[in-house]
């Protein structure tokens, strides 16, 4: 009886997984004008793959190419954006990254080929959206933040000083901006659409 369900499990996942790997991708590569090492290239990528992206570095407006193995099949990107708090102290700053987000929707990038697609520029509202926090909440993650920090009891002061008056965290000194981009490559299997990679850029924030 344990071997039939065996069988039949592993007959179960030759159907479901036999479509997708006829999809799987031999290379991606991300070009962008606004990119200091010029581009990416994966090769065979997995599933998931994460990058940090260089100050000043901006994928919007770049081309993804899809290169298939094998056949062509049918694919389509998907892009979201969330952003996360930061403390200016006009120059240096700290990130709230382990704290409260903003996630967008998830944007269709633009294709006229099924092959290269244009990773989109997120709107006003995706890129400055201020994650909802009490101001409480972020003083507990501001200590978080500063743990480990060099003279961290001097740097805690230093910066519960500049935010211990605001009412909100979307008053100044603090800010909002995006923190990390996700870009979700998915196939067509059926009438499904079947995650292949997901590509994670982590931004920097503050200047």
């Amino acid at each position: 009886m344990l071997e039939k369900w065996a069988i039949g499990l592993i007959c179960l996942l030759a159907v479901l997984c036999g479509p997708v790997s006829a999809q799987a991708l031999d290379r991606i590569t991300l070009n962008a004008r606004e990119l200091s090492s010029g581009g990416y290239t994966w090769e065979a990528p997995a599933t998931r793959i994460e990058e940090s992206l260089d100050l000043g570095d901006e994928i919007y407006g770049g081309t993804l190419n899809l290169m298939p193995r094998g056949q062509q099949g049918q694919y389509r990107v998907r892009v979201q954006f969330e952003t996360s708090l930061g403390i200016s102290g006009e120059g240096p700053h700290v990130d709230l990254v382990d704290f409260h987000h903003c996630v967008s929707e998830w944007r269709l990038a633009e294709t006229d080929d099924g092959g290269s697609f244009i990773v989109p520029t997120p709107t006003e509202a995706e890129a400055n959206c201020v994650p909802r926090a009490t101001m409480g909440e972020v003083r507990n993650a501001t200590r978080k933040a500063l743990t480990g920090w060099e003279d961290s009891s001097e740097a805690v002061d230093y910066w519960l000083s500049l935010i211990k008056d605001l009412k909100s965290p979307a008053d100044s000194p603090m800010y909002s901006t995006i923190s990390e981009i996700r870009i979700q490559v998915e196939a067509q299997v059926g009438d499904r659409w079947i995650p292949v990679t997901l590509l994670v850029f982590e931004v920097p924030m503050g200047c």
